[in-house]
């Protein structure tokens, strides 16, 4: 076809056919894009497992918790190391969601939590903000944080899915709550364990009452009475920890989590059991904490035995008069000390405590269940220490103000009547009694928890 070759309309046209094209191309370019993008956020939404992180907070949860992807386990990490990771209510009910979410979604076989920090796994609840409630004449925040957390421990024990927790730094009071009552628990070297509420006038809740008696002979009584602190692999020569892991292994084992699946025809707790055997050290016959363990038990099973706390310490003194061995020596002082600086009221409540637990998992095969029973019990005693000025005095002696001899309300074992422990164990009216911790499963049976299903 002739065209002139000085035609400016013809110029034009193909400017504008050009520039029209250039605007389709734009546009799209622009579609193609925000078609990418749904995709990615409906992958986000949907956590496919190779997504690479999540993380929780701000207005849909605490900011002190987040998520990690690990394959196909999911990761919850405390993440307030400034006061080691010590949790609040919106931190447990935020755990909670994430467990709920989790353990309906068919891509995630597994929950591990872990602290951020360095230092400390949990080093429990944040009793400072419920102290200074229940000062100002507001007990409700305790209570509402205690009933979180009760009913976060009971979820945990039910959970469907293996529960991992990694204890590496310190782990006390309600971190004993959210790991003890999992499956499988992994120490470090730098794990120190301790119940040390009987310091601060109160006493080992979150499901100790449970978890303390399975632990071997009398150490439950004793750690609670006591609040003595273990350490490293004591806590796994002691029942406290399944598993032991040396801390220059845990990146590795992080690392393994990513490709971590469950076998076809083999229980999840056996195959997280076996492939945690690859971290182990190769040590070969009993190591020193076995042996101190060991020595600890027998001491322990010897002078705890006693129905009272008032006999307990005297059986202590009488050791320390006939103690065989400089070693001896040192043990019964430093453990009488320590339950002379203790709250007298709780020492006389946690001893009752652990007599009534003992009856509560006994009479579990009759088909009741331990463990809600047991925190049934902790909520009568909650509800009743948050009225008590001895708890008051200890938290804002031993946790503010850093003394290690709070001036107690009963300065002495003979000033707390039988009848004053007897009113902690009565029943709570209406549906103050269970702290909303859902009621047993029908077919529960057992004096186990019903994780052992897995």
């Amino acid at each position: 076809m002739y065209r002139s070759k000085g035609n400016p309309s013809a110029g034009r046209c193909r400017e504008e056919s050009t520039s029209g094209a250039l605007r389709r191309l734009e546009g799209g370019m622009r579609a193609a894009g925000e078609r990418l993008l749904r995709l990615v956020l409906d992958l986000a939404k949907a956590k496919v497992p190779w997504m690479a992180k999540e993380v929780h907070g701000g207005s849909g949860g605490s900011p002190y918790v987040r998520s990690e992807v690990l394959g196909h386990v999911r990761g919850i990490v405390l993440d307030r190391p400034g006061s080691r990771n010590a949790v609040d209510l919106a931190m447990v009910n935020t755990m909670a969601d994430m467990l709920r979410e989790w353990e309906s979604n068919v891509h995630v076989e597994a929950v591990l939590v872990r602290g951020e920090g360095g230092k400390a796994f949990c080093a429990g609840g944040d009793v400072k903000k419920v102290a200074e409630a229940a000062r100002k004449g507001d007990p409700s925040v305790g209570e509402d944080f205690f009933r979180g957390i009760y009913s976060l421990v009971y979820q945990i024990a039910n959970y469907g899915k293996p529960y991992m927790s990694l204890l590496d730094g310190v782990v006390m009071g309600g971190g004993g709550g959210i790991s003890m009552h999992g499956p499988v628990r992994i120490a470090t070297e730098n794990a120190v364990f301790a119940m040390p509420e009987a310091t601060i006038g109160f006493f080992p809740d979150v499901g100790a009452s449970f978890f303390l008696q399975e632990l071997p002979g009398l150490l439950g009584r004793y750690l609670a009475l006591t609040g003595t602190k273990m350490t490293g692999k004591q806590l796994l020569d002691a029942g406290i920890a399944t598993h032991f892991i040396p801390s220059n292994k845990v990146p590795s084992f992080l690392e393994f989590l990513h490709s971590f699946r469950l076998k076809p025809g083999l229980p999840p707790k056996d195959a997280l059991f076996q492939s945690l055997d690859r971290f182990k050290n190769e040590d070969t016959g009993a190591s020193s904490t076995e042996m101190e363990v060991k020595r600890l038990l027998k001491l322990v099973n010897r002078h705890f035995v006693h129905s009272t706390v008032e006999s307990i310490v005297q059986d202590l003194r009488n050791g320390y008069e006939t103690a065989s061995s400089r070693e001896d020596a040192q043990w019964y002082r430093d453990t009488l000390e320590r339950l002379e600086n203790n709250s007298p009221l709780s020492l006389k409540v946690i001893l009752r405590q652990f007599q009534e637990s003992h009856k509560i998992i006994q009479s579990a095969q009759q088909g009741k269940s331990a463990l809600v029973d047991c925190l049934r019990m902790e909520c009568r005693m909650m509800q009743r220490f948050m009225h008590q000025e001895d708890f008051l005095i200890g938290v804002q002696s031993v946790l503010v103000e850093k003394s290690t001899k709070p001036l107690w309300t009963y300065q002495s074992l003979d000033q707390v009547s039988d009848e004053l422990v007897d009113s902690f164990f009565k029943p709570m009216p209406g549906d103050q009694e269970l702290c909303g911790v859902a009621h047993p499963m029908e077919g529960e049976r057992g004096r186990v928890y019903p994780m052992s299903k897995l």
